[in-house]
């Protein structure tokens, strides 16, 4: 393998969740003509979400590859620091000694043969300064908002780090030093 584009899924709208749980939940089958039978007597189960504050900035995510070394990406594409994405590819490079360091702490806390060929993907949100005009976060300095690590295997095929692990990884990494942040360092709801 070389180095690839590891997207961060697409988020999907609160409605679109609460219709596909409504149509699991009451699902009853198929009818002899292989319809789905509704059963709207059935009970939706109730879920709990944790949902954090949305920052107005731009998809940016920092790449470790045991094999081909590290690159950065934008929503869509690999990028450098001469083809850049609103300066992130330029501060994951002055920032690389970080970043590699939150990559190998994720690849510790697994052990070594589930995570020996596999990337860290660490994923989050470039935002602040002058990367989205005319929201309230562009009066802040430019930051790199954590909000997923997933472990990658060559299929592409990501295990996402808990909520607790993405905490550890970034544990003595954070804070305006490094201008590194986890959306678990804001408000969640």
């Amino acid at each position: 393998m070389s180095k690839r584009h590891i997207p961060w899924p697409s988020i999907g709208q609160f409605r679109d969740t609460v219709k596909n749980v409504q149509h699991q939940a009451r699902y009853a089958g198929k009818d002899e003509n292989g319809a789905a039978i509704i059963d709207h007597t059935r009970k939706a189960p109730t879920l709990t979400f944790l949902g954090s504050v949305k920052l107005h900035g731009t998809n940016a995510s920092f790449v470790s590859d045991r094999d081909y070394g590290y690159w950065f990406q934008s929503r869509s594409n690999i990028i450098t620091p001469l083809d850049d994405n609103a300066g992130f590819a330029m501060f994951g490079t002055n920032n690389l000694d970080t970043l590699q360091s939150i990559a190998a702490t994720a690849r510790r806390l697994f052990p070594l043969s589930f995570v020996a060929s596999k990337d860290v993907a660490i994923f989050g949100e470039w935002c602040g300064g002058n990367i989205q005009k005319g929201v309230a976060i562009s009066g802040l300095p430019k930051m790199f908002v954590v909000f997923g690590i997933a472990l990658v295997d060559d299929e592409n095929t990501k295990t996402y780090l808990t909520r607790g692990h993405v905490k550890e990884c970034l544990s003595g990494y954070t804070g305006h030093d490094t201008q590194i942040y986890s959306i678990y360092d804001f408000p969640t709801y």
